[in-house]
């Protein structure tokens, strides 16, 4: 927790496979800990679905949901969201449950895209979750060379995904600036990069080396933001996007004493203190009201 707390790292998925225990566990820890902490936690689980890439890996799909969710409501779906696999003696369904997943085995737990979306979209409002693919490394989504059936599948998977996991080298492509998606009139997509923290070693060593930039509040509704403008507000880089040595900015204006000036009418400033966003680009106002003064 004091790892976490004192980093300088504003918002964290807490990820589990098929599970939202770890995240309610830490979540009692760390509120109990740093009650009045700014940090910012979402609940992603990460599947395992049935369908293998050209590395006969299963390929993966994490959905991260909203931190507003209630308890219950978020249990529920996994009670109602089916396991690939069956009870060997009844055939009966197994379901994304403890005593299920422990029966079938969390390495061999398995689900289907089309369970998994539907139960999403009976569960919750599309407002409330965002389901993100794997775009390289282990579980993500890469058809063989000649794997046409793969291919098709790697697509309708693409489809559903609002955001890919990845690094640098997969902007491009889901951008759709180099050729391999945009021909299939897939949106542009963000890429984003996480520190896939496996143990507290992993903490230690990763925490504040992966970075994903977001211009957002630190919500989920501000999370939901790169759906609409994926390359505008994502960067994968060390140093904050927003912060330039070759241009600084402002952070404020302060009046000490009131101002006035005749022009065709008079312009009052009040003594004050404005605070100036780092993007500002543009002051709006009527004629007269002393935005060139400004």
């Amino acid at each position: 927790c004091y790892q976490i707390e004192s980093s300088d790292v504003s918002v964290f998925g807490i990820t589990d496979y098929f599970s939202l225990d770890n995240y309610f566990t830490f979540m009692g820890k760390f509120t109990e800990n740093y009650p009045e902490s700014k940090k910012v936690f979402f609940p992603n689980i990460e599947f395992r679905i049935d369908s293998k890439n050209s590395s006969n890996e299963h390929v993966q799909i994490h959905v991260i949901f909203s931190n507003e969710i209630e308890k219950d409501k978020l249990e529920q779906f996994l009670t109602r969201l089916k396991l690939v696999s069956t009870d060997d003696i009844n055939l009966t369904n197994k379901f994304c449950t403890s005593n299920d997943l422990r029966a079938v085995g969390y390495e061999k737990a398995m689900v289907t895209i089309n369970d998994l979306k539907e139960q999403l979209e009976s569960s919750f409002t599309i407002d409330q979750y965002l389901i993100i693919g794997v775009a390289n490394g282990y579980g993500s989504l890469r058809p063989g060379p000649n794997d046409g059936r793969g291919a098709e599948y790697a697509k309708e998977i693409d489809k559903i995904c609002h955001a890919f996991f990845g690094n640098e080298n997969n902007i491009n492509f889901y951008l759709n600036k180099i050729e391999g998606r945009n021909q299939y009139n897939l949106p542009p997509k963000a890429i984003l990069r996480g520190s896939d923290c496996h143990s507290f070693e992993d903490i230690n060593k990763k925490l504040g080396k992966e970075f994903t930039w977001i211009k957002a509040d630190p919500t989920f509704e501000g999370l939901k933001q790169i759906i609409y403008e994926p390359e505008e507000r994502v960067r994968i880089q060390e140093n904050n996007p927003e912060f330039d040595f070759d241009k600084p900015t402002f952070s404020k204006i302060t009046i000490t004493e009131p101002i006035e000036i005749f022009q065709n009418e008079k312009v009052k400033f009040d003594k004050n203190e404005i605070p100036l966003n780092k993007n500002l680009v543009t002051i709006i106002g009527g004629r007269g009201t002393g935005k060139s003064l400004l």
